[in-house]
């Protein structure tokens, strides 16, 4: 039972008895505005309609607390601790929690836009149905936590450390994730549209159900990605690393995968369209069935990959090294092929009606 504080008036001299510690007390409708807070502790303490708007609670100590419609707008609360505690329907607008640690904590039905967390210490902590535009967690080091429902638009995740850390729902548009290293995400029914993923390292991850619209990520580190049922529609990952991925029913529409590397990747129901695939290297790659219609490669390494069943109609070859690779059954209808090399490759039943041979392919 937490026992209730009438007013500032009684909350100031619960902190003047106790040195600044509060604790198993209720504060309700309660205007603390102008009240020296900072360097205070708060335990298993309920705060209901709280407004706490631009205060400054730096280095405070929150224990087992609840927050229940309280205002934070612009409240100064960075290298402030958070040990399990409930964030519901909050407004941290604007709030600055650099620094600050986040531990076993929840967020839910909130408005977190342009939050500052830079350098925050997130851990097992649960971000849910709320906005957290222009929030910025640049270096943030973040564990085991999860972002369900949240439009994250407009977010900085710059050379953030994640590891475990799970997006459902999530709105990324306009997102700047530049340097972010990943260890271990899942990624469920994300959608990311004119953001940068440029030089990520994103290790051992899954994405299922995911978009991505024009988004940068040239040189991102996706080696060992499981890609499911993904959607990438005018993506650059130029010198991208999928190396190992599995991709399942992932469609690439109107990317540029330049110099992407794709060696001993696995496919099924895969689509590259209309895709520039010059320099690509998908050595080994087991692409079965996979549709590569109205691309264009110009030097790619296909050595040794298997393209049994595919479809490379109206594809532009140029100088694609296809030894010892596997083209039965494959379909090159209305393909050009210019200086292409099969040497050792597998085409029996393979489907070459109307294709342009426009120079020697050995």
């Amino acid at each position: 039972m937490r026992a209730p504080l009438e007013n500032v008036d009684a909350l100031r001299a619960v902190l003047e008895e106790h040195g600044g510690t509060v604790a198993h007390r209720s504060l309700r409708g309660m205007d603390l505005r102008g009240l020296d807070l900072d360097g205070c502790e708060l335990f298993a303490c309920e705060l209901s309609g709280v407004v706490l708007d631009g205060l400054t609670l730096k280095t405070c100590m929150f224990t087992d607390c609840r927050f229940e419609a309280c205002r934070f707008v612009k409240g100064q609360l960075s290298g402030a601790h958070f040990i399990d505690c409930v964030f519901e329907a909050c407004d941290l607008t604007g709030a600055a929690l650099r620094h600050a640690s986040l531990h076993g904590c929840r967020f839910a039905r909130g408005a977190l836009d342009g939050v500052a967390l830079t350098d925050a210490d997130i851990e097992d902590t649960h971000f849910a149905a709320l906005s957290m535009r222009e929030a910025d967690l640049t270096g943030a080091q973040i564990a085991s936590a999860s972002w369900e429902d949240v439009d994250l638009s407009g977010a900085t995740w710059r050379y953030s450390q994640s590891l475990d850390v799970k997006l459902g729902g999530v709105v990324l548009a306009g997102a700047d994730l530049h340097g972010s290293e990943w260890e271990g995400p899942v990624w469920s029914n994300v959608r990311v549209e004119r953001s940068t993923l440029a030089w990520t390292q994103i290790g051992f991850a899954v994405w299922l159900d995911t978009v991505l619209e024009r988004s940068d990520l040239q040189g991102a580190d996706l080696k060992g990605i499981q890609l499911q049922r993904c959607r990438l529609e005018g993506a650059s990952l130029i010198a991208a690393d999928l190396t190992d991925a599995e991709l399942e029913d992932a469609v690439f529409t109107g990317c540029n995968l330049q110099a992407a590397r794709f060696e001993g990747s696995r496919a099924s129901g895969l689509v590259l369209r209309d895709s520039n695939l010059t320099l690509i290297k998908a050595r080994d790659a087991k692409w079965t069935g996979a549709s590569l219609t109205g691309s264009q490669c110009v030097e790619g390494d296909l050595t040794g990959a298997d393209l049994s069943d595919a479809d490379l109609s109206n594809t532009i070859l140029d100088g694609v090294d296809f030894g010892r690779a596997r083209l039965d059954r494959a379909r090159f209808a209305g393909a050009t092929v210019a200086r292409c090399s099969m040497t050792g490759a597998s085409v029996d039943e393979t489907d070459f009606s109307e294709t342009r041979f426009l120079e020697e392919t050995a």
